[in-house]
């Protein structure tokens, strides 16, 4: 699974963390004694609706690497900083695929609301394309229907005030020039 570290003399806020599935352990190692140094978290169960108020992070689909559970309806914010643009990136995609329609889906938003402007509904198991939205908020909603459940979606965001580069996290996944398969701009750095 992910490993996340943080020290004390980490400098930025520790982000909220979720996990996939019905465990997460933590570890907590200290190798000297310094006075008035102390740890405290709080945790809960929840459903799959999620929120993340930072400018990078990872998502999987509920209960990655295992298949997602049938029945399930999962809203997803992405929020970055108000200067900047996300970039969304798949690196593992296998819905439920159908000749006609997608049984279960994953909708992509530029937004926060349900009636944002449709990005893009996706499923089966081709890897969609990067999602350039020029925005700091995407909604992303999923949906699986009563039957035929797979293993879902592995997905890495990042966003910056220039709309290209950033910061990834994790140990594997993806990243593309900007607005690809479309053409990069001209002095993009």
């Amino acid at each position: 699974g992910k490993v996340q570290k943080f020290c004390g003399n980490e400098t930025n806020k520790i982000p909220d963390f979720y996990s996939y599935g019905r465990t997460a352990a933590i570890t907590f190692k200290s190798q000297e004694y310094t006075p008035g140094s102390r740890l405290t978290f709080t945790y809960q169960v929840t459903n799959c609706s999620r929120e993340y108020n930072q400018s990078f992070g990872y998502l999987k689909s509920p209960g990655w690497p295992e298949n997602y559970p049938n029945r399930i309806e999962c809203t997803t914010i992405l929020r970055a900083p108000d200067s900047h643009s996300i970039s969304l990136f798949f690196s593992a995609f296998h819905l439920e695929p159908s000749f006609f329609s997608c049984h279960d889906y994953l909708e992509v938003r530029n937004g926060s609301s349900s009636d944002s402007p449709l990005l893009g509904t996706y499923c089966g198991n081709s890897l969609p394309n990067p999602i350039f939205p020029k925005n700091n908020v995407l909604r992303l909603l999923f949906k699986s229907d009563i039957s035929t459940s797979h293993q879902g979606y592995e997905i890495t965001w990042t966003s910056s005030p220039s709309g290209c580069g950033g910061t990834l996290l994790g140990d594997h996944g993806s990243f593309t020039s900007p607005d690809y398969p479309g053409t990069y701009s001209n002095n993009t750095d």
